[in-house]
């Protein structure tokens, strides 16, 4: 099985940088309705970075831990 390890830090500084850009747009003046489209992305990427970790961790033993930041936190903490 292949590993997503070397996807993940190009995929969070992406989800990073569309947060600035949001952020950025917000401060200048944009709507609601014109940042809607860039929020929607963003949900959707932070679900993706969020599942492909949840399945790395339940891939080495773990549990497959719930989203409950505690216990995500607890288990990468931990190392699993």
């Amino acid at each position: 099985m292949r590993s997503l390890r070397p996807l993940r830090v190009p995929a969070l500084d992406a989800l990073v940088d569309l947060i600035d850009d949001i952020k950025s747009e917000k401060a200048k003046g944009a709507g609601d309705a014109q940042l809607a489209p860039a929020r929607a992305y963003q949900r959707k990427g932070q679900f993706m970075i969020d599942f492909c970790r949840l399945g790395q961790l339940s891939l080495h033993g773990g549990p497959l831990p719930s989203h409950n930041p505690a216990n995500i936190a607890r288990l990468e903490a931990a190392g699993k």
